[in-house]
């Protein structure tokens, strides 16, 4: 039995920068931790852009795997960062781990972060 942990935000990010330390938990996948890399990516199927590149693996069951949509992104100081989306590709087409910036879905609502 998987035991989980609620922790409230604290603060809304701004924006995350390149080079922010970031972590994410996802369902399947669990946590894992990384930078920022690029910001304003598209994703590969083209519906979706403004996203931000991470150097977290995607396409692994060891780090960022379909199942994994909807985790948060965090950084530990209680920073909500964004909502894992899926993967975008840097320019050698190798797939990262991406996320939509919560600083877009901000409507005055609490935001909390669920670790195990």
């Amino acid at each position: 039995m998987l035991a989980f942990r609620r922790h409230t935000s604290i603060a809304r990010s701004a924006g995350p920068k390149v080079n922010d330390s970031v972590c994410k938990f996802g369902f399947r996948t669990g946590r894992s931790c990384g930078t920022v890399t690029a910001l304003n990516q598209t994703s590969p199927s083209g519906e979706a852009g403004g996203l931000v590149r991470t150097n977290i693996p995607a396409e692994s069951l060891a780090t960022c795997y379909r199942g994994d949509s909807g985790g948060p992104f965090h950084r530990d100081g209680g920073e909500a960062y964004g909502v894992l989306r899926g993967y975008v590709e840097d320019s050698s087409g190798n797939p990262w781990c991406a996320f939509t910036p919560v600083n877009r879905y901000y409507n005055g609502a609490r935001y909390y972060v669920w670790t195990r």
